[in-house]
């Protein structure tokens, strides 16, 4: 399997923006991987995170959905973020599943440029 072009066009995109990204393709998956994202350390206990989302090969046909964290995120109080306590193992480590869905996917108009949105979104709420 190749990376889709549409997906390699936007992740393209996005490096050319300064995102620090990788893309592994496994099977019918494409692992992305955002390094040293920056997120408000008012919210959270650090104030950059790695993290992961998952295409396939029908991008962006396909829903994008979830994302996971380097292990460890965690509210600035402590706490465990709402839908953020699930482990699972990808490319040979474990990651901190975040288990939130947008409630749409529009193709032609959502991409991993707007799922990134959403996961901003998400990082920007204090629960």
């Amino acid at each position: 399997m190749t990376i889709p072009q549409l997906l390699n066009e936007h992740i393209e995109e996005l490096r050319a923006r300064d995102y620090k990204i990788n893309a592994h393709e496994i099977g019918n998956e494409v692992f992305i991987i955002f390094s040293d994202y920056p997120i408000p350390s008012e919210i959270w206990n650090r104030d950059t995170t790695k993290f992961l989302v998952k295409a396939n090969q029908a991008y962006p046909l396909s829903k994008m959905d979830m994302f996971w964290v380097n292990p460890g995120l965690r509210l600035k109080n402590g706490n465990m973020p709402q839908n953020g306590d699930h482990h699972e193992d990808y490319l040979g480590q474990q990651w901190q599943r975040f288990s939130w869905h947008p409630e749409k996917w529009t193709p032609g108009r959502d991409t991993l440029i707007t799922f990134l949105e959403f996961i901003d979104h998400r990082f920007y709420q204090n629960r």
